[in-house]
Order: C-alpha cells, then sequence, then structure tokens
C-alpha cells in the first residue's frame, strides 16, 4: 500500500462519488477543491499496479482532501488548513488507511505553515481518538413561517444573476471574520448547484445576500449571508416564503459567527435567539506556527516558546506550559475560552485582550 499527495483527484473522485454520494456528484459542489484553477489537493492510499507504486495506477482504497486557508480575524489573520472529503472503501476498512491518508494530510498543512486542521465529521469519536477536539463556535439560529409577519417586506428581493458575483465578492469581504477569498473563487463558489441564493437590490445596487443550501449537510441552511442585517431578514423571509410555496413547512436555520453580530441581535430581538454550536473539529499541526501567531499577539516583556507539542507562555509573574488543544482554545474562542484566557493571564501576569482569535468558516468555505 502506497500513500502519495496529488494535485488532481483523479480516480479518488471516483471513490469519495461511492462512499458519500452514493455515486452522485460531489465536484460541483467543492470547486475550490476539485477545480484545478485552485489550490486544492488529495491525499491517496493505494494498491499500486504490479510493482509500481505510488504510480496512480493502482486503485484508490482510501483518500481525503485538503486546502490551504487564511482565517481573518479582527486581531490576526490565521492560515489553517481545511481537511475534507475522507473516504475509505468499504472493503478496506479496519486497515488503519484513513490515519495514514489524515496523518500525510496534516504533515502537507504543517510543511505549508498553517497552525491547525479543520474539518466537519460524521464520526466524531473517530477524529476524537486522533486528537481532534471541538473547535470555534457558531450559532445558530430557528428561523420559522410563524416569524414571517415580523421579518420585513421583500421588496427588491430576486435571484442571483452571474453579473453579481462581484458585488457579493465586496459585501462578503466587509464581515470581520471570514475566509480569504479571491473574486474568482467567490464566483466559483456561487455556481454551486442546488444552492438558491437571493440577493436584495436597493437603488439598482444589491444590498444583501443570503445563500440557502448547499449538499445533504447544509439542506434548509442559510450558511452565508452579507450586508445590510434588514435586508438580510428581508431574504430569509423571502427564503421562507419560497419553501412553503413548495410545501416545505419546516425552519430555516440561519448560520452566523459565534461572536455577536448586528444580524444575530435582529434576530433575538424576533425571539430567534442564537443556539451555541461549535465550529468543527480542530488539531494542531505544528506547534511553531501556533507560536508564531501568539508572539503577534501578545504584550512586551512575554515570551512564546514551542516545548515538543506544547507551547511554554512567560509573563512577568509566571510560565504557563498550552497542550495543543490549550491552545486551539485560544485561539478558537469555544465555549470555555474565557476560562482558558484567564487561566492564562493568573499563570503570566500578562494580559491578553487579542484572544481568544474567533475565527469563522462560512457554510461555502467548508469542505
Amino acid at each position: 500500500m502506497g500513500v502519495a499527495v496529488r494535485d488532481s483527484a483523479g480516480p479518488a473522485e471516483g471513490l469519495m462519488r461511492a462512499v458519500l454520494r452514493d455515486g452522485g456528484s460531489i465536484a460541483e459542489e467543492y470547486p475550490l477543491v476539485f477545480d484545478e484553477r485552485f489550490d486544492g489537493r488529495f491525499v491517496v492510499a493505494e494498491e499500486p499496479a504490479g510493482s509500481d507504486v505510488g504510480s496512480g495506477a493502482g486503485t484508490v482504497r482510501s483518500t481525503c482532501a485538503f486546502l490551504v486557508r487564511e482565517l481573518v480575524t479582527e486581531a490576526a489573520t490565521i492560515r489553517a488548513g481545511l481537511i475534507g472529503s475522507v473516504a475509505t472503501e468499504r472493503g478496506s476498512r479496519g486497515r488503519g488507511l484513513a490515519g495514514e491518508v489524515l496523518r500525510a494530510a496534516e504533515a502537507e498543512l504543517a510543511k505549508a505553515g498553517c497552525v491547525f486542521a479543520l474539518l466537519w465529521p460524521d464520526d466524531h469519536t473517530y477524529y476524537a481518538n486522533r486528537g481532534y477536539v471541538p473547535f470555534g463556535a457558531e450559532s445558530d439560529h430557528i428561523v420559522g413561517p410563524e416569524l414571517l409577519p415580523l421579518l420585513p417586506d421583500a421588496d427588491g428581493v430576486r435571484a442571483l444573476r452571474p453579473s453579481d458575483a462581484p458585488r457579493l465578492h465586496a459585501l462578503y469581504s466587509r464581515h470581520p471574520t471570514r475566509v480569504a477569498r479571491t473574486a474568482a473563487e467567490m464566483d466559483a463558489l456561487l455556481g454551486t448547484p442546488g444552492m438558491q441564493v437571493l440577493v436584495e437590490e436597493r437603488a439598482g445596487e444589491v444590498s444583501a445576500y443570503a445563500c440557502l443550501g448547499r449538499g445533504p449537510d447544509l439542506a434548509g441552511v442559510v450558511h452565508e449571508w452579507a450586508g445590510d442585517s434588514r435586508g438580510v431578514l428581508a431574504l430569509l423571509g423571502a427564503h421562507l416564503r419560497l419553501r412553503l410555496a413548495r410545501g416545505v413547512t419546516g425552519a430555516l436555520i440561519v448560520m452566523a459567527p459565534g461572536v455577536e453580530t448586528e444580524l444575530s441581535r435582529s434576530l433575538e430581538a424576533i425571539c430567534a435567539p442564537g443556539l451555541h454550536g461549535v465550529l468543527g473539529m480542530g488539531r494542531l499541526v505544528s506547534s511553531s506556527a501556533a507560536a508564531e501567531l501568539l508572539r503577534g499577539l501578545v504584550p512586551a516583556g512575554t515570551t512564546v516558546a514551542t516545548d515538543a507539542s506544547n507551547l511554554r507562555v512567560t509573563g512577568p509573574d509566571g510560565t504557563l506550559v498550552l497542550e495543543p488543544h490549550e491552545t486551539l482554545e485560544l485561539i478558537g474562542a469555544g465555549r470555555t475560552a474565557r476560562d482558558a484566557v484567564e487561566r492564562l493571564e493568573s499563570a503570566t501576569g500578562a494580559e491578553f485582550p487579542a484572544l481568544p482569535l474567533a475565527p469563522f468558516v462560512w457554510g461555502l468555505d467548508s469542505i
């Protein structure tokens, strides 16, 4: 069995389709991974054809995709790796192949300067046993048809047009927490099949947008939105009305960053409070990259050094050794992040106002 890193999916795509989509399409759902204009890469564990190990001529038994991204926050930009589409042939399970491809992907991400790997698992226990921990925070709002009378009128709401992409990219780029995207990436993502994108137009200019649905994991979820808060609320109402016209009576789930936003406040005002959730599962892949990130955020007189896979933070009053999951908590702003910051400040005698960083990955960016 050989493990190799590829720049294109090749036969790995067939395995992903068979395992993850019952033979259906997957590439169109994740253009940043599968479209060769972009930087998606793949790890394969394959049985060689004859002695030609790693040539690509063998049969792929397990695979995953990975992508290096820049996560923008208000205090810093974090280089991180996204991992997705992990698939192992049913007859080859139990041989440790998924672990091998994950290790290879994590090693590639570390070489690329990533601080951590982030993924969205079906089997949380499997990844927890591999060192992944709940990472980050998001807020999920339930918006049902009963709230329609409280939502603004949908004047100026229409379906997305291809020419709207640059304006939507500009609106998206105003989010203080986001994944950095190019205009070409935004254009490709907006073409995801099966996704409904509505925009609000005022005075001839798009002022807001909201994306509903993206593959089986985000069905019924408004997973990305941007622009004027009132406009986004009007778009939620329009999405609900379109669903009702098709006989779909269920509520929408509206994803938002774990930190408070204007839209979150508006939704809470109409009795759609945010339910606390985690962003995904993460694993530190480079303690040196994590140390470099934190050095840019600590006060003068405080040092950050690596200690094997741990970090050693020293301030005027003492030192605290951070294990990988504790480092991730300081970065990701999970449920106990405030406690982690207070513990760090108490141990070192320094203040860390920039922590936690609270990165957020919108639904269009997940892989």
